[in-house]
This record gives structure tokens, C-alpha cells and sequence, in this order.
């Protein structure tokens, strides 16, 4: 695949039907493998200023250029970009035939019809004339129309969406923290990357036409006297050779004052779609501080300078318009006057003399278009700068292929040891690696992106270990690390490897799952979101039949509401009306069943290791008390609901951060969390805890 790409996704799976000598596990089969290219987008030609965001340096001009060359080095795209050019070229050639017929039609037919006395030669040559046209517009017709198979668009816009929305799930969490909440990604998605495409890629081919345009006139005013028998017209020649010395003046004299207008109305409409954001994100916030009127005041004040501006470059534009009619007006006067003179005189004749008038005006109206699209292009500009921007962000791709591979490393270093003999007992040795922590620091200032960087903090967690099959609760005060913590155990946040991160151990064939302690849900239905963390495989398995869905939902005592939106999306229907109810079923739930639904989607994935933040946030003393015992139950029993003998599948181990003593009192391993450092709380002979209040925030 020739597409540009920061990198490459695929899957290894290995068939149990074809192994020997081995037993394929159910979960371990398929390996993913990220090939990660270094390259900047679009080029490495300008890579050092690219990543330092000085884009002025390069200048838009040459970005564009190297941009345009990523696009012809997929053979799809340069194949279609060769084709389009030679259409826009015949289309030229088009033209020139549609100017020739003109001046046999009215020198040779109408005005000179002593040449074809004949009847029928005059209606061989009107019927020869008018076929030509049907024949050449019949072919710009299909040729027009076929064009779009051709992939042009599609493949650059693929380029484009599918480059940004790989860097954006690929970010480091700084790099996703500085564009948290900003409309500007959202903007580079849609209308930034459907401008570059229209208004500079496909701008660039018209161009290319519209130069071959001219050079196809000015041949045709040099070969057309000899091939007509008539004399040179030198005053056409030295104004089409003049136009574009006078089209470059106006040109360099209007580009900065365009420019600037232009990228100041680019900037207020994103002032625009902030505001808009802002509504969006924070209605609520608004509403409930009776902020409605002064949001409306901002968001007029913004419409308003945007419109301004917008006034103010339309003006702009329509002066830059008219200076060439202007220009294009003078010539065609000095013309007019010139070589109607000489068709008085006989020197010249008229259908020469009105061919020659239509290609100086339609010479006028191509330096015109030329005109327009090399300020449209310009005005790409900023839309491909903002692009490069976010594809090129930091990602976090090298720091999670060295931590992975040290987690291998250790892991297979461990396992290394054990016999054949333990590897085949029923217990497995490695159900009982330890996940470790040991010294651990954590630069929060820096991993937790721009935001919190002014504040270094600095978090250091002694030696800890949790074993395999553990609930595990974390405690402590507000602020001393405990979600941290979670988030690096869970494979959400990296430890910085200058300060020890690999200290921190889990077992590299453990399948983890973070849980965020607010519910998120995808676009789609209820039973969609619910089966997400199954492979396709799984989903039509017994591990996402209904009827373990049901079960797993009546373990987290979900409420009756949930059952009958459930009950409404079975089958065909889901996929049906999962589409329309995907904006109003979530708002449809209260706090407490979202969730519910959001644990119990991590109950049904079963991983090895489950990573939860607040599992008792939003639910009452009964709620608490449900899910704690769902949470027990699937330690105890290897997974919740899963058919077959417990003790043949993998330990599971959930690790929580816990704000309240029933979920403590059930946990195998209790451990404080501080910025001082992290500790094992001892139990009690009858297995509680003593914990204070503040321990459990």
C-alpha cells in the first residue's frame, strides 16, 4: 500500500488446526502489530520545521507543493491526476476545433458561399460542423462523468481523514490534552481537509488546463493566418504576449492585502466554531449560572466581526475580479479598433477577425479564472498547515512499543524458569506471576500534557505486589495518586522511563481493561455498546448471547427501564433503530444505570486484569452493595456467566479505586496511596480493614 501512513496495523493469528505440539489459548491466538513509520506528513523535506511548527519559514507555497507530491506518489491518485489532466487538455483541443469550425463557418459558408456553390456541399459542411459538436461534447460528457471512478477525491481524502483520526487514537496524553475540547481537530476533518482537496489539489489540475489553454491560443493565433490564408495580426500576438506580464503586476500587487483578509476570515470563522463548541460542551454550565445572555452577546459579537470581515474581503475579491475585466476591457478596445480597421480595409477577414476577438476575451476570462484559483488555493493554505499540525503531534507509539517489549522481556524471563512438568499441571505457573510496582516515578507534569506541566509534580510509589486473582481496592487521600496509579496499571497512562518506568511490571499475556469512572458509550444501540469489548467472533458465541447479557445485567441490578430498552433492540432491529436511538437512548438513563451498563460492558469482555475508577460513584448503599458482589463473584469465579470449568480458565484480578468500606472489606489486598508512597494496609483477624474517612475519598 503506497498511502501515506504513520503507521501500519495488522493482525498475526495463528489456527488451532494447524498447531503441534501446543495448545492455542482462546484470547492469545492473534497477535496486533503496529508498523510505525517515523516520517513527518506530507514529506521529510521540510521535517525539522514541520515538528517545531514553523510552518512560516517553509511558506504555504512550498507546502502545498510537498503535499501534492505525497499525492502522486500513490499510483491511484497519479494515475487519475494524469488522467484528468489529459481531459482537461482535450477540452483545449476541444475549443481550438470549436474556433477553426467558427471561421470556416462564416468565411467559408455564410459570407463566402461562392467556394461551396453546390446545395449539398453546403449541407455537407453545416452537417460535418454540427456532428464535430455533438461528438466532441458527447465525449467531454463522458469522459466528465467517468472521471469519478477514477478515485481521485477519494483516495486523497482517505489520505487526509483516516491520517488524522490514526494520530489522534495514537497521541501521547499531552499531545491529546492540548487539543482537548478544541474545535480546531474537528475542523481539520471535515472542512479543512474537503478545502485542501478542492481548492488546492483539484485547483492545481484546473490550473494545469487553464495554462494549457492559453498556450493552445497563442499557437492558434500564430498557425491559424498561415492555415486560413490570411495575414499575421501582430497586435493580437503582442497582446496575449503582454497579458500575463500585467496579470503578474496586479497579481504581486494585491497578494498580501488578499492574503491577509483572507487568513483573518479564516481565523474569526474559527472563533466561530470555538463559540459553537463552547455551547455544546458547556450548555449546562451556562444554564445553570445564568450565563444565556451574556454567551449570546459573545456569540453575536463573533457572528458580527466575522461578518465584517467577511464584507470586507468579498470587496477585496471583487476589486481583484474586476482589474482583470478591466485589463481584459482595455485590450479588447485597442483590438477592436485595430483590426476592425483592417477588416474595412479588406486585410482581414471577419469570421478571423470575430474568432480573434472571442479567443482575446476568453484569454481575458482564463487569467481571470487563473487569477481567482491561485488566491483559492492560497486560501487552502492555513487548512493544510493545521492538518500537518495535528497528524504530526506527539504519539505515544515508540514509548508503548519499548514499554511492551520490556514487559516481554521480564515476562519471558520469568516463565523461562518454569519446568515442563509445571507448565502442564492443572496449575498453571503462570497464573501466579505477580503484577509489581517497584519505585515508580511518575513525572505527572509532564505525562499529563500542558495543562498541569507548570505544577511538576512528581509521584513516587515504593515496592508493591498484587497477586493474580486479587481484588484489590486503593485507597487514600484526594489527590495522592490512586487514579494515577490505576491509569498506569491499566495501560492508559506510560511511566516515564527517566524515572524508573520499568519498575513497573504486568504479566504481558494478561489481557487488561481500563474502565474510566465516567460512562462513555459509542454511537449505536444499546446492545452495540454492550458487546463492544468482543471480537466478531465472540459476539455471536456464548459469550454475547442474550441471555448472559441479561444475567450479567441482573448482577449489577440495572433498573427495569434498561431491560425494556433492551428488549426493543433485538436482532435485525438493533441494527435498525440502533441508528436513530443512538443520541437519545444514553440520555434516556439516569447517572446510576449508565454506569451500571458501563461496568457490566467490562464484565462481558471478561479480561484478565480489570482496571476500575469509582465503581460505586453514582449508585446508592443497595447499588454499591450489587456491585461489589458482581465484582467478587467474578474474581471467585474466573469471569461472570462464562460457560465451562472455572478452574481451566485464567485467574481474574480487578483492582479498584474504592471510596467506600463494604468494597474494602471484601478485597483480598488493600493498599494505601500516597504522594509519599504506596503501602499495604494490613487486615484484621476477621478480615476488615481499619481505614480512616479520608482514606476513602
Amino acid at each position: 500500500d503506497c498511502n501515506w501512513g504513520g503507521m501500519l496495523e495488522f493482525h498475526v493469528s495463528l489456527f488451532p488446526e494447524t498447531a503441534v505440539n501446543c495448545c492455542i489459548g482462546e484470547h492469545l491466538r492473534t497477535a496486533r502489530v503496529q508498523r510505525i513509520d517515523d516520517e513527518v506528513f506530507p514529506t521529510d523535506t521540510y521535517r525539522q520545521e514541520i515538528l517545531d511548527g514553523r510552518f512560516a519559514e517553509v511558506g504555504s507555497f512550498s507546502l502545498l507543493v510537498e503535499y501534492f507530491k505525497l499525492n502522486l506518489q500513490d499510483p491511484r491518485i497519479k494515475s487519475g491526476t494524469m488522467k484528468m489532466i489529459l481531459v482537461g487538455q482535450f477540452k483545449n483541443l476541444v475549443y481550438i476545433i470549436i474556433l477553426c469550425t467558427n471561421i470556416i463557418l462564416v468565411d467559408s459558408i455564410l459570407v463566402a458561399p461562392e467556394e461551396y456553390s453546390l446545395p449539398w456541399k453546403q449541407s455537407y459542411m453545416l452537417t460535418t460542423i454540427v456532428l464535430t459538436s455533438v461528438v466532441t461534447l458527447a465525449l467531454q460528457h463522458f469522459l466528465d462523468h467517468h472521471k469519478f471512478t477514477w478515485g481521485v477525491a477519494g483516495r486523497a481524502r482517505r489520505t487526509l481523514m483516516c491520517g488524522l483520526a490514526e494520530a489522534f487514537l495514537n497521541y501521547s496524553e499531552s499531545s491529546r490534552n492540548t487539543i482537548f475540547g478544541n474545535g480546531d481537530l474537528l475542523t481539520a476533518m471535515t472542512s479543512d481537509t474537503e478545502a485542501l482537496i478542492k481548492a488546492g489539489y483539484l485547483n492545481f489540475l484546473l490550473v494545469l488546463q487553464l495554462l494549457g489553454k492559453i498556450i493552445m491560443c497563442m499557437a492558434f493565433q500564430a498557425v491559424a493566418p498561415r492555415v486560413f490564408g490570411t495575414s499575421k495580426s501582430f497586435v493580437t500576438i503582442i497582446q496575449m504576449t503582454a497579458f500575463p506580464f500585467f496579470m503578474s503586476f496586479i497579481f504581486s500587487w494585491r497578494l498580501n492585502v488578499t492574503k491577509e483578509m483572507l487568513e483573518e476570515r479564516i481565523s474569526r470563522q474559527r472563533g466561530i466554531t470555538a463559540n459553537v463548541g463552547d455551547l455544546v460542551n458547556n450548555f449546562q454550565l451556562i444554564a445553570d449560572y445564568g450565563k444565556r445572555w451574556e454567551y449570546l452577546q459573545r456569540h453575536e459579537k463573533s457572528v458580527m466581526g466575522f461578518s465584517t470581515i467577511d464584507r470586507e474581503v468579498g470587496m477585496v475579491l471583487t476589486n481583484n475580479d474586476y482589474l482583470v475585466q478591466w485589463l481584459t476591457c482595455i485590450f479588447l478596445g485597442a483590438f477592436t479598433i485595430i483590426a476592425g480597421l483592417e477588416v474595412i480595409d479588406g486585410k482581414m477577414p471577419t469570421g478571423v477577425f470575430l474568432t480573434c476577438l472571442r479567443v482575446l476575451s476568453s484569454f481575458g476570462a482564463i487569467w481571470s479564472q487563473i487569477y481567482s484559483c491561485s488566491f483559492v488555493s492560497l486560501n487552502s493554505a492555513p487548512s493544510l498547515e493545521r492538518i500537518i499540525k495535528y497528524i504530526n503531534m506527539e504519539s505515544d507509539c515508540l514509548s508503548r512499543m519499548h514499554w511492551g517489549r520490556e514487559q516481554r522481556k521480564r515476562t519471558h524471563k520469568i516463565t523461562g524458569q518454569f519446568s515442563s512438568e509445571e507448565i502442564r499441571s492443572d496449575a498453571s505457573p503462570f497464573d501466579n506471576v505477580d503484577l509489581e510496582i517497584k519505585t515508580l516515578t511518575i513525572q505527572m507534569g509532564r505525562e499529563l500534557g500542558g495543562i498541569l506541566k507548570p505544577l511538576h509534580t512528581t509521584l513516587s510509589f515504593k515496592e508493591a505486589t498484587i497477586h493474580q486473582g486479587s481484588l484489590v481496592s486503593l485507597v487514600g487521600e484526594s489527590g495522592g495518586g490512586k487514579t494515577t496509579l490505576l491509569r498506569l496499571l491499566g495501560g492508559a497512562l506510560l511511566p516515564d522511563p527517566t524515572g524508573g518506568g520499568c519498575a513497573l511490571f504486568v504479566p504481558s499475556h494478561l489481557r487488561v481493561l481500563h474502565v474510566t469512572s465516567e460512562s462513555m458509550f459509542v454511537r449505536g444501540g444499546i446492545l452495540e455498546n454492550l458487546r463492544y469489548g468482543l471480537n466478531p467472533k465472540r459476539k455471536e458465541g456464548p459469550e454475547g448471547s442474550m441471555a448472559r447479557i441479561r444475567s450479567i445485567l441482573r448482577r449489577v441490578n440495572v433498573s427495569a427501564k434498561v431491560f425494556d430498552l433492551l428488549n426493543s433492540l433485538t436482532g435485525h432491529e438493533e441494527a435498525d433503530k440502533g441508528k436513530d436511538l443512538a443520541s437519545t437512548w444514553v440520555n434516556a438513563l439516569s447517572a446510576a444505570d449508565k454506569q451500571l451498563l458501563h461496568i457490566a460492558r467490562a464484565f462481558i469482555a471478561s479480561p484478565d486484569v480489570l482496571c476500575l475508577h469509582k465503581p460505586t460513584l453514582h449508585q446508592s448503599a443497595q447499588g454499591a452493595k450489587a456491585i461489589f458482589a458482581a465484582l467478587r463473584s467474578f474474581v471467585d469465579d474466573r469471569g461472570l456467566d462464562v460457560s465451562g470449568d472455572s478452574t481451566k480458565r485464567r485467574p481474574r484480578t480487578c483492582i479498584m479505586t474504592c471510596t467506600k468500606f463494604d468494597g474494602v472489606n471484601i478485597s483480598d489486598q488493600v493498599f494505601a496511596v500516597s504522594t509519599t508512597g504506596i503501602s499495604q494496609v494490613a487486615a484484621h483477624a476477621d478480615g476488615s480493614y481499619e481505614l480512616s474517612a479520608d482514606d476513602l475519598r
